[in-house]
């Protein structure tokens, strides 16, 4: 029986040492593909990739709730009846009643730096692109992060929901931009998405887990200054 006991654990050690240059391999791979996507310019990305890079994001119905949220929102603005100060946390609540805890408090386990270089290149793409690349861009991240195997589950459920919820707080601050006219997304939440790429990595997974008190933060901020 010991012999047994023993075979197998040789046999369990010996395929992980197998596994794990591939896990390695398959990640690097994964990240040159990303960063391939994120050197093309608007119009290289545009003609290789076109609709090929709009997958139904399985987190999908966050952007859903951040859109209603929005114009819940945007009318605690414009009724004046809420101090300042107290909107911030509005327009947290408002995210949190409209979506279950497992979609808005998300687990830290097995973050790492390459979860974290990822991150980095989404955030890049908010302040280099103009709208449009930006959405196709961050489309083609979403569908190379939900096709790769070399993520564990709840680091690829992070970088989902991070990028269905930069996708949607862009569009709506970009419509609303364009109805107020005084300051565009890219002025705005661009240069807050700057400031994030600066903070270190305990800071960005903290915007991750909690993107309703970080982004959501970022987005009503922004909102707030268009309107006064």
């Amino acid at each position: 029986m010991k012999r047994i006991l023993c075979i197998s654990v040789l046999i369990i050690v010996f395929w992980g040492c197998q596994k794990q240059p591939q896990i390695e391999e398959n990640k690097m791979v994964t990240l040159n593909e990303l960063k391939e996507i994120c050197s093309k310019n608007p119009l290289e990305l545009a003609s290789e990739h076109g609709n090929e890079c709009l997958p139904i994001n399985p987190y999908y119905v966050i952007g859903e709730k951040i859109g209603e949220s929005f114009m819940e929102f945007e009318k605690h603005l414009q009724s004046g009846k809420v101090k300042v100060e107290h909107l911030d946390s509005i327009f947290v609540k408002t995210i949190k009643t409209k979506l279950p805890p497992d979609l808005t408090e998300l687990p830290t386990v097995g973050y790492s730096e390459y979860e974290d270089e990822v991150y980095s290149l989404i955030i890049k793409a908010v302040a280099n692109d103009d709208f449009d690349t930006f959405y196709l861009r961050v489309s083609c991240i979403e569908k190379v992060i939900s096709q790769t195997k070399c993520l564990n589950l709840y680091a690829q459920k992070r970088i989902l929901v991070y990028c269905t919820v930069i996708k949607s707080i862009a569009g709506c601050l970009r419509e609303m931009s364009t109805q107020h006219k005084i300051e565009s997304w890219d002025d705005c939440f661009r240069r807050k998405q700057l400031e994030k790429l600066q903070s270190g990595w305990i800071e960005k997974l903290r915007c991750v887990a909690m993107w309703p008190e970080c982004l959501g933060v970022m987005a009503a901020d922004c909102l707030i200054e268009q309107i006064f």
